[in-house]
């Protein structure tokens, strides 16, 4: 099988397929969990095992807990689709597993070259798998994580690497030997033997002076460090270079030198020392490191909005580079500099505080910075930076030993330039009471530490945790911003704090007496930015601001520019504008799942800046055209040409979640119910796949109470009658659901519309088969065709589908199974040869139920493509009961179990009530079948009014598995198991479920 997956565990952490890679998950627990079964991919590894090693200080059924939600999230993270659940990660009876068939690690690689070099015939061979090996080892195992089993494995693959460097150093040429001891020098800075060796093979090349160099190097950090003095044996090497720059001993050299290089100044470093603590940012100061220090780049440019972290970055990579570098390092604050003539100054002055000013600078700064390499951190260049291009790149190029690592909001934009953009801190995710995971978030750890400094006895906990959450996710994980809210801890709690807040983020106010004046307030952070813009860039940038969680590019142009002219013109001119307030870091270009519509956002505290830039009635102007726009984008009135128009139609409308939403509560305000409605009913067209969110329920609801709802067309008042119903079903309130269709039936039955009341039937006859009434259900379906004919495909889809499910639950399998074959019939025929997911869900259950398990499972599965195709969570769940009932006929309880829960997360994150409570029964009938009677017996209870059909099979199940409870319990166990359920609310239910499993 080909390996799908290389897990990198050396010197980071990992998952690279073709064309993707994965350096952040979950929690740090999920990539703890990766990394530990990476590393011992070859065991199966004992479910009690991991959760002891993960979760050691909570009890043996949280950690469990945490292990399945951390096996969920990592399954989601290998095995997006196409792959099958449970092809990368594997469920071995009560083990778990990395199918080592579909993954590599670079350990095992490592390894293995290591491995094959003791067995290696020659040494020719033995030295090209060092060399191999060498090239692998990126650098420690695992930084930065702490778990106990690492430690010593770090240790022994290090062990390995510095062996692999002596043999390579001892045995190469001279000059890879050379590259070789460096690299042991890197790794152990106060081990003699690299810098000996190193001084030695100087000598025999013909460089005493680099031979001397090493020693005075190593002389200096034996003597800071330790307070020692080198060896006789460097002493002697060391006289021996000596000797050779004074008189060019050509005996003692592999060839003369001719003329004997000045002495190399001793190295010094001029960086600022920060007090407090660094959160984050591992990755990007590892790429900015490798950039620098492997020679790829000799100007590296931190772009990045305000208050994003930029000085404190460059600083951090400077003293991480001065750390494993022999290279002067000097901090160049520009922040002041209003020319960039007044570069060249800058820098001489950062490095020789006497200099008084020169004519020559390119010449004095050679002179200052001598042969040692030098490494410039240049600070808050944005206001010289159109202009600093033309100054860094004489220095570049007639410099060769320096190198340039430049903090800004705007890019230089000249050759040499290398940017690396950051973004703000990681926010943390919703993960409730999971306090480690929180614990381990840079954006958290940030808050804390900063708060600490002030009230030392402030600790993340359960009572404070949503408190934290919510601060650090509306504050963006912006630092600045993060540093200014953690002062009021000196007179607030974080709940207390998230009240107190101000209603924009862009009122927050520094009183720290040493905070330089830019850094004062976010508001202050913005202002040069904003001020440096031409008069049509600032209008722009307010414009936008009127979108919510981003925008496309014909958005903006159609809502922020001038009506009317050349779609396209308006387009190129938007782009070009965009473009200038991306390159000022003022709004972000983020990625898109679907690459051909380019999408940009704003960062909350500078949206809010530039609405604050807006007259009230401009700004309500541009709100009716940002909404009138999205009102615009309603899906075609016909069914979608494929499932490929469909998808990128649904995706759009969840990228644009937001806007939808701001635009509605805008309409609502401006008493504009027509408007609310229409664009509910585009949000509405997801609700099958993920159900209405608690804020579309509000609103429907808000709008089917106003009085003005009536002066509505009767269109849109059975939509919102229909939608009100559909919200009461996913919260299974069945009757309001049908009170609500109900209405919308009479409206339609007044209008005398023929099609109308069609819809509002095939509606009816949902709510109806919810309330058990089958028959009802079935004659109201039947009722549609006849209203409808063939003339709406879609609508007879949608009834033939409903008459299989009423046939299928009154155990009519035969005329169920011909209903569903007409509806995908017809469905094949809307989607362009793919059926809707819910019609294959449907048959895969009848093949099922008449004992054709292989045609269920294979129609599961090409539902659970469909749906994931679509990004239907909604008929994922549904099909992957399907999938845990096949492995419960099966007897592969474990398997069964695994799928269930996983369809009942999805259940659960819809919010849909039938299928939570269908999930939980499906797991008591699970639990039967493996003797836990006294669990099944209590999940059956909980789940006594769930709603049901009725269906035959469900039934006869139900009576097989509590007469099997029965005659595993005493009649008192049984009693007492039952009672337990019944008391039991939906929410415990699932967290029974959770801890039992």
């Amino acid at each position: 099988m080909q390996k799908v997956w290389r897990i990198e565990l050396l010197g980071t952490l990992r998952a690279n397929r073709e064309g993707h890679s994965i350096t952040r998950f979950r929690t740090r627990r999920v990539a703890s969990l990766l990394a530990y079964l990476a590393y011992f991919r070859q065991s199966v590894h004992s479910r009690d095992e991991v959760a002891e090693l993960l979760w050691p200080d909570l009890d043996g059924a949280a950690s469990r807990r945490n292990l399945r939600q951390a096996l969920l999230s990592l399954r989601s993270s290998l095995e997006p689709a196409p792959f099958a659940s449970g092809s990368v990660v594997l469920a071995i009876h009560d083990g778990i597993q990395l199918n080592t068939d579909t993954l590599s690690t670079d350990v095992a690689e490592f390894e293995e070259r290591i491995a094959l070099s003791r067995r290696a015939d020659t040494t020719a061979r033995t030295l090209e798998l060092l060399r191999q090996a060498v090239s692998l080892y990126k650098g420690d195992l695992l930084p930065g994580f702490g778990d106990e089993w690492v430690w010593s494995h770090r240790l022994r693959l290090e062990d390995m690497y510095l062996s692999a460097l002596r043999k390579l150093s001892a045995e190469s040429e001279p000059s890879e030997a050379i590259d070789h001891l460096r690299l042991g020098v890197i790794r152990e800075p106060f081990n003699e033997h690299w810098h000996t060796e190193l001084i030695r093979r100087y000598l025999e090349i013909g460089e005493p002076q680099r031979g001397l160099n090493q020693y005075n190097e190593m002389k200096r950090a034996l003597h800071d460090s330790f307070g020692q003095s080198p060896s006789q044996e460097s002493r002697e090497l060391a006289d021996k270079a000596r000797r050779a720059l004074s008189v060019g001993d050509s005996d003692e050299l592999s060839h003369p030198i001719a003329d004997a290089p000045k002495p190399t100044p001793e190295r010094r470093i001029g960086l600022p020392i920060f007090a407090n603590r660094y959160f984050g940012r591992e990755r990007e100061i590892l790429q900015i490191r490798s950039l620098l220090e492997s020679g790829q780049s000799r100007l590296v440019t931190i772009l990045g909005p305000a208050g994003v972290g930029k000085t404190r970055l460059s600083v951090q990579c400077a003293w991480a580079i001065s750390e494993s570098q022999p290279w002067n390092v000097w901090f160049v604050p520009v922040a002041d500099k209003l020319k960039a003539s007044e570069l060249y100054e800058a820098i001489i002055a950062a490095i020789d505080a006497r200099h008084g000013g020169s004519s020559a600078e390119v010449r004095r700064i050679s002179e200052l910075i001598g042969d040692r390499k030098t490494l410039l951190v240049l600070d808050n260049l944005e206001q010289i930076a159109d202009e600093a291009g033309a100054f860094l790149a004489p220095l570049l190029d007639q410099i060769p030993n320096i190198v340039c690592l430049v903090s800004t909001r705007q890019p230089m934009l000249i050759r040499h330039e290398q940017v690396v953009a950051i973004e703000p801190l990681p926010l943390p995710g919703t993960e409730g009471a999971d306090l480690l995971a929180l614990a381990s978030n840079p954006t958290i750890q940030l808050f804390l530490d900063r708060c600490q400094s002030i009230r030392p006895d402030l600790q993340l906990n359960e009572r404070n945790s949503s408190a934290i959450v919510d601060l650090c996710t509306r504050l963006d994980g912006l630092p600045l911003a993060i540093e200014i809210v953690a002062r009021l801890s000196n007179s607030f709690s974080p709940t207390q704090m998230v009240k107190h807040l101000p209603s924009k983020t862009t009122g927050l106010t520094s009183r720290g007496k040493d905070v330089p004046a830019r850094h004062k307030s976010l508001r202050a952070a913005i202002d040069w930015s904003y001020d440096s813009l031409s008069d049509g860039l600032k209008e722009l940038f307010s414009r936008v601001s009127v979108f919510r969680g981003g925008f496309t590019l014909n958005a903006a142009a159609r809502v922020c520019l001038a009506v009317g002219g050349d779609q396209t013109e308006l387009n190129e001119a938007c782009l070009t504008a965009l473009q200038s307030l991306q390159e000022r870091s003022l709004v972000r270009s983020e990625p898109s799942e679907d690459a051909r519509t380019p999408r940009f956002t704003m960062l909350t505290a500078f949206r809010e800046y530039a609405e604050e830039r807006m007259a009230v009635r401009d700004l309500n102007e541009l709100r009716n055209r940002h909404a009138e726009f999205f009102l615009s984008q309603t899906p075609p009135d016909r069914p979608f040409a494929n499932i490929e128009e469909q998808t990128l139609q649904h995706l759009a409308i969840e990228l644009d979640y937001e806007n939808y939403t701001a635009a509605i509560e805008f309409s609502l305000e401006q008493g504009n119910l027509e408007r609310c409605a229409k664009l509910l009913g585009i949000l509405s067209t997801r609700w099958l796949a993920r159900g209405p969110k608690a804020n579309e329920r509000s609103l429907i609801k808000q709008i089917a109470d106003r009085p003005e709802t009536n002066l509505l067309t009767a269109k849109l008042r059975v939509q919102v009658q229909r939608m009100l119903g559909t919200t009461y079903i996913r919260s299974g309130e069945y009757q309001a659901a049908y009170d609500a269709v109900t209405r919308a039936v009479q409206i339609a039955e007044k209008e005398g519309d023929a099609h109308l009341l069609a819809t509002c039937f095939s509606g009816l006859s949902i709510c109806a088969g919810y309330l058990g009434r089958l028959e009802e259900s079935l004659s109201l379906n039947k009722r549609v065709l006849e209203l409808i004919g063939t003339e709406d495909l879609v609508l007879c889809e949608r009834s033939h589908l409903g008459i299989g499910s009423v046939y299928w639950n009154l155990g009519r399998i035969e005329e169920a199974s011909s209903a569903f074959e007409k509806a995908r019939s017809i469905s094949e025929r809307l989607r362009g040869g793919e059926p809707d997911a819910l019609i294959v869900i449907n048959q895969a259950r009848v093949a099922l139920d008449t004992g054709r398990i292989g045609e269920a499972l294979r129609l599961a599965y090409e539902a659970i493509r469909i749906s994931k195709r679509l990004q239907d969570d909604f008929t994922l769940a549904v099909a992957l009961t399907v999938v845990s009932r096949y492995h419960w006929v099966n007897r592969n309880f474990e398997a069964a179990t695994a799928t269930n829960l996983e369809a009942l997360e999805k259940c659960k994150q819809g919010d849909f009530l039938f299928w939570i409570l269908q999930c939980l029964r499906n797991q008591a009938l699970i639990w039967t079948a493996m003797g836990q009677f006294g669990n099944a017996a209590t999940l059956l209870a909980a789940t006594a009014e769930s709603g049901s059909t009725g269906r035959k099979f469900d039934r006869n199940d139900d009576d097989d598995a509590i007469a099997a409870i029965r005659e595993g319990l005493s009649s008192s166990e049984f009693e007492s198991a039952w009672a337990k359920g019944l008391a039991m609310d939906r929410g415990q239910a699932i967290q029974f479920v959770s801890i039992q499993s």
